[in-house]
């Protein structure tokens, strides 16, 4: 990217120019920042984030960012068509122990759905909907249909679009087998195969990201509308076609509010997703960039960005 002289604001942009390298991984990407080939980072490898915190401070740095990791289901797949299915599942996954022992990038164990604050500030009440470990409820369910102890339970496929999330998906998977009896196998497609799949519904279970273009919880929420582009469950409920429908009729702040924590608790207790964790973006930066800007829905300026000399 080169600089604009005949840019409006050409006075505000500090460097000539910009230079994106795409790099394999992000293990690949970190020996490039170590070797001083490039200045900032996407990311920081798991296992290089505490070393980077302890050894090297002023070159990690960490953000929000308004964006919720989630499990799919795809509930047109028997028996993912049954909420107490999907709820056991949900009920099985220790989150507190993915971002203490895995991610370990400072996210948050989800409490529901909607990555918050957005627009305004959900509630956060107790329900018996919430995501929560809770192994024995969740063999009980299965139990209640047929699948005690993962007996007769099929064979499903959770799939990502990256080598990092193997880790993630890697604890889910034991997790399963450990309180469930049941086993899954892991498939990594590119980003785009992954994607399609997950639109066309040509998938058993997958690790999704919340993509956001707009700081507004509603419009997170309408994902899971019948028939909406990004309702990657596949999922239909009249009830809360009904509150997204409301809800874009609704101009006051509370009031909009309380319909936004009422869709997301109804979403969780429909279960089309297992919400798992809010996530954040920790990444490398050399000292010697000033000035650069970036806000929680990955929207960079790079005006003012420049190099200490």
């Amino acid at each position: 990217m080169k600089k604009n002289h005949r840019y409006r604001a050409a006075d505000t942009v500090r460097l000539d120019e910009l230079q994106f390298i795409r790099l394999d991984s992000a293990d690949t990407e970190e020996r490039a920042f170590r070797a001083g080939q490039i200045d900032v980072t996407m990311s920081v490898p798991f296992t290089k984030i505490e070393p980077y915190q302890r050894d090297r401070p002023a070159e990690f740095h960490r953000s929000f960012l308004a964006e919720t990791r989630y499990i799919s289901f795809n509930t047109q797949r028997p028996p993912l068509n049954d909420p107490r299915v999907r709820q056991a599942l949900s009920l099985t996954i220790d989150r507190q122990k993915i971002v203490e022992r895995i991610t370990r990038g400072g996210q948050t164990p989800s409490t529901g759905y909607n990555p918050v604050p957005l627009d305004a500030p959900l509630r956060r009440e107790p329900s018996a909907h919430q995501p929560r470990l809770d192994p024995p409820r969740a063999r009980q369910l299965l139990a209640d249909i047929g699948f005690a102890s993962g007996k007769n339970f099929p064979r499903f496929e959770l799939t990502a679009w990256s080598p990092s999330q193997i880790p993630v998906l890697e604890a889910i998977q034991a997790m399963w087998r450990e309180h469930l009896g049941l086993e899954v196998s892991i498939a990594i497609r590119e980003a785009k195969v992954h994607l399609s799949a997950l639109a066309a519904g040509q998938y058993d279970i997958a690790f999704v990201t919340t993509l956001i273009d707009v700081p507004d919880a509603t419009a997170v929420l309408s994902d899971f509308v019948t028939g909406a582009p990004g309702n990657y469950p596949h999922g239909s409920d009249a009830a809360y076609d009904a509150l997204l429908a409301r809800l874009a009729t609704t101009a006051d702040p509370a009031a909009r509010a309380a319909l936004q924590a009422e869709a997301d608790e109804h979403l969780l207790r429909a279960a089309f997703v297992a919400p798992l964790y809010l996530n954040t973006r920790t990444w490398l930066m050399s000292p010697r960039v000033r000035d650069w800007r970036e806000d929680a829905l990955w929207t960079r300026d790079y005006t003012a960005v420049h190099l200490d000399p």
